[in-house]
């Protein structure tokens, strides 16, 4: 859900969903706007259980992240992930690397699953997320949306800034 660059890990993810043909992808970013040649790349890797969509916005993206699953991010970095956190947001479990920065807050509150930003990384992710009992799916929603008000809420990142600066003043 936002623009595909190699640092992504998409095609970590696109060779790896196809073993678990039980799963649907969306892969949803800016068509027009990325380079032809990696697109190209990524779709030649795309098996027919990938949805490819153009950037979602709006009511388009708020509706398909309240109705996926899981969001999956295999990113070789992320400096934050606003994608993550508007999954969080709406009470989706996140499926993420240890490269992108709200993974252990993530782990932290069994928001999902974190791994490395490998194939094999992104393999586990998707192994943990389709052996979990729609029970244990429903508490990763739960924890999901916890996750976001404890940590990404504006009321708490301002609390979190103000301990902070406490703790450099005194």
């Amino acid at each position: 859900l936002g623009r595909f660059h190699p640092k992504k890990g998409a095609d970590l993810l696109l060779r790896e969903i196809k073993n678990f043909p039980q799963l649907a992808l969306v892969m949803a970013g800016p068509l027009s706007d990325t380079h032809p040649k990696f697109l190209d790349k990524l779709m030649s890797l795309s098996s027919p259980q990938v949805i490819w969509t153009d950037l979602l916005t709006g009511p388009a993206k708020w509706g398909a992240l309240s109705l996926a699953q899981a969001f999956i991010l295999p990113s070789h970095q992320e400096n934050f992930g606003m994608g993550v956190a508007e999954a969080l947001s709406v009470g989706t479990p996140a499926l993420v690397s240890t490269q992108v920065a709200l993974s252990s807050d993530i782990l932290a509150n069994n928001a999902g699953f974190v791994a490395p930003d490998t194939a094999e990384g992104t393999r586990t992710l998707l192994e943990k997320f389709i052996s979990l009992t729609t029970e244990q799916k429903n508490n990763l929603r739960k924890n999901a949306r916890a996750c976001y008000e404890k940590n990404y809420l504006p009321q708490a990142v301002a609390q979190k800034l103000e301990a902070l600066l406490s703790k450099i003043i005194l």
